[in-house]
């Protein structure tokens, strides 16, 4: 066997690090269904009021 013959393989690892990455909700389901129904409830009462305002001012056409 001839020294031309031979292969050198070199194998370098950076580190054996690892990125954990967790998630949690911005919201809880309580608070987000509570946000959601304050949401509706507040444009129910203003398209309601509106209809109000509207009726009045036909009223009086």
């Amino acid at each position: 066997m001839h020294v031309t013959d031979l292969t050198l393989i070199n194998l370098n690892w950076g580190s054996f690090e690892y990125l954990s990455m967790e998630q949690q909700w911005k919201y809880s389901i309580t608070a987000f269904i509570a946000a959601l129904g304050g949401s509706i409830g507040m444009w129910l009462g203003l398209s309601i009021l509106s209809l109000i305002q509207q009726g009045k001012k036909s009223h009086f056409l």
